[in-house]
């Protein structure tokens, strides 16, 4: 079935420009303080109240995932089940393994400064990610090992000596921050004898980088007592993880765009940090992020102000939404498109 952009196709010329389309849909009776564009790559309608000092604009997809293939296949229930069990019992076991983990490398590497995160997809992620290798494979493995995810980000070789400003000290820097990741590696196989975890994968990205320049070490860990619970961790220097973020097709936003609207906040990953500050036993402490400080990591936009935005303009998006649904879709295609 042809999506949204190859709708456009079938229009003519003439009604492909923004006023033309806007006008198909029979928008223009908003009122004026509702400006609603289509956006550039003409995937979402961009909606916004200009009532408000700094308006915030929300972005309306054409085509809203329904995760058929996932929910038509037979192990949709215990692939449900299975991110419910990462929520409670995994989550905890993971945890503890981390604990343990930033316990060994302080007494590892005592003036490494470090940081440990560990990211649980949102249930949106994991439906979706299941539902794309289930399209084009129903029978596919999908066991997924990134459910939840540890990130070791090495950014200072030593607490008492600065990191260098200049550029040529900082990149021999960065070589030795990038040789204390491979070690860092190493050392994290031996501790994982006894942890109640075994690798089974390892992707060295750093000696060998991906086409696009992506560099990090991808270590897959299964757990001993339930083969079920997998688990991943990647390794680098701060600098990786800058450019991760904000370099060109490296960045998770290049394909992974975050739409703002009445769902972003149910596609929302969660984080626990586990810091170098030790608690009455000795172990180093788990904090869950707050959630408001995820939002705005994601969207760049405070929770509050989404949401005092959002109610103002969430009839107007409803509204669209209908007018989307009938304009493009013939009426036994209806079940196949879910609208809000």
């Amino acid at each position: 079935m042809n999506d949204f952009k190859n709708s456009l196709k079938t229009l003519p010329n003439s009604q492909k420009n923004n006023v033309s389309f806007i006008e198909n849909l029979n928008l223009n009776d908003f009122p004026k303080n509702i400006i609603i564009k289509l956006s550039d790559d003409q995937s979402c309608i961009n909606v916004c109240n200009t009532n408000f000092e700094k308006p915030l604009t929300f972005n309306i997809p054409i085509h809203e995932e329904t995760f058929s293939a996932l929910y038509n296949n037979p192990r949709c229930e215990d692939l449900l089940n299975r991110y419910k069990l990462y929520s409670t019992e995994y989550k905890k076991i993971i945890t503890n393994y981390s604990i343990a983990e930033r316990k060994f490398l302080q007494e590892r590497f005592p003036n490494l400064v470090f940081n440990i995160k560990i990211r649980q997809k949102s249930e949106y992620s994991y439906k979706k990610k299941l539902n794309d290798k289930l399209k084009v494979d129903p029978n596919a493995d999908v066991l997924l090992h990134d459910i939840m995810a540890e990130r070791i980000i090495i950014t200072q070789l030593d607490k008492n000596v600065p990191i260098p400003t200049d550029k040529k000290e900082f990149e021999e820097y960065e070589k030795k921050l990038q040789e204390t990741c491979l070690e860092v590696s190493e050392e994290l196989n031996k501790f994982r004898i006894n942890s109640g975890f075994t690798l089974i994968k390892e992707k060295n990205y750093i000696e060998n980088p991906k086409d696009n320049g992506y560099q990090s070490i991808h270590d897959i860990m299964k757990n001993n007592l339930i083969p079920d619970c997998l688990f991943e961790t990647q390794i680098r220097t701060l600098y990786m993880e800058k450019m991760s973020k904000t370099s060109g097709e490296i960045a998770h936003t290049t394909y992974k765009p975050r739409l703002l609207n009445e769902n972003s906040i149910s596609k929302l990953p969660t984080y626990t940090e586990i810091t170098p500050f030790l608690d009455a036993n000795g172990n180093p402490i788990a904090i869950e992020i707050p959630f408001d400080d995820t939002f705005y990591h994601f969207y760049g936009v405070q929770l509050c102000k989404h949401r005092e935005q959002l109610n103002t303009v969430l009839p107007f998006i409803k509204n669209i939404k209908n007018k989307i649904y009938n304009f493009f879709r013939p009426q036994q295609e209806y079940n196949e498109f879910l609208v809000y």
